[in-house]
């Protein structure tokens, strides 16, 4: 019996802590629901991104391979569709990466992308997601976000929670 695909074990695990979120959204791609959203500060997004990128984290994008900007223990790539308007519909390849080894050049992955695009790093283990094209964290405790940001300086440019 083969593992799960990253995709479904994603989707599984926002459908149990993010409720209303999806990696299938057709305009977005990534869109995530959640208690407690902070905005970040563009200098900080490098150092956000290496703090989430873990072991076992999972890497989304969508208009840019992540494989050189990560090391990963499994990929999965897939096409989704992105439709902003009734009558436009385009596929596009969107890429599910778990890392293998912590680290990210999240910077140069974002600069590497495409338009439309999205980056994001799920972390299950701490219980947040960076929506890095969007600069926003997710999590359901604000404690969480902010024993992340610890050390940071003028990371939180706004907070929704």
């Amino acid at each position: 019996m083969s593992a799960p695909k990253i995709s479904d074990r994603v989707r599984s695990y926002l459908d149990a802590n993010f409720k209303g979120s999806t990696i299938d959204d057709g305009y977005y791609f990534v869109s995530i629901r959640a208690p407690v959203c902070w905005r970040i500060h563009d200098e900080a997004v490098q150092e956000v991104g290496e703090r989430l990128a873990e072991i076992g984290s999972w890497v989304i994008t969508v208009g840019v391979d992540p494989s050189p900007h990560v090391t990963a223990n499994a990929v999965e790539q897939r096409t989704v569709i992105y439709n902003p308007d009734w009558n436009i519909e385009k596929k596009l390849s969107q890429w599910l990466v778990e890392l293998g080894q912590p680290g990210i050049q999240l910077r140069a992955l974002l600069e590497a992308e495409t338009v439309p695009g999205a980056a994001a790093i799920v972390n299950s283990q701490r219980g947040i997601v960076f929506d890095a094209n969007m600069r926003r964290l997710y999590a359901n405790d604000e404690a969480v976000l902010a024993a992340l940001l610890t050390g940071i300086k003028h990371v939180v440019a706004e907070r929704n929670s």
